[in-house]
């Protein structure tokens, strides 16, 4: 009798309201997908620019490195190109479908991006030109944009789920 004495004087008072899940998980999404989306944005744009217009966002140019991988360079215009309508994609309101197709084209490219850096660097034995960072870095890179990429899609809401979509 004296616990439940206790209990009534106290109120709860004693106790830190609990955040509500479906809200930590609404911020989490939408930092996962802000970082996403941002760096899928410029990063496409700057290749873009830097293939068309020799604006070189880093020390030797991405034509070297797409050399370096042996790509064509008409391949960043079709990577760059496809990063920036995917990081748009997955950010704007409706089209859950497109969306699911976006993450799975960032997916692709990320995954594409890490293999042609271990192939070419690690297992060929590449040199990497000066200036453009150690093969680990961009490994690294690649992977953790993967990690990040899954993470925003396993976070996406409801309606932004395919067949999950709120009928009005």
């Amino acid at each position: 009798m004296h616990q439940a004495i206790a209990r009534k004087v106290s109120g709860g008072m004693n106790t830190a309201p609990k955040p509500d899940s479906s809200r930590v998980r609404t911020v989490f999404y939408w930092i996962t997908t802000g970082y996403v989306a941002l760096a899928m944005f410029f990063g496409g744009v700057s290749e873009v620019l830097d293939a068309s217009m020799s604006l070189e966002f880093s020390s030797i140019g991405v034509a070297t490195v797409v050399a370096v991988l042996g790509y064509p360079l008409y391949f960043v215009y079709i990577i760059g190109i496809a990063k920036v309508f995917g990081a748009i994609a997955i950010v704007v309101p409706r089209f859950p479908r497109l969306k699911e197709w976006a993450y799975a084209g960032l997916i692709f490219n990320m995954s594409g991006a890490l293999l042609s850096w271990l192939i070419v660097t690690v297992v060929q034995g590449e040199a990497i030109p000066a200036g453009y960072g150690s093969p680990a870095f961009h490994v690294f890179n690649a992977l953790h944009l993967i990690v990040v990429i899954i993470v925003s899609w396993l976070l996406r809401p409801d309606n932004r789920r395919v067949g999950k979509i709120i009928q009005r």
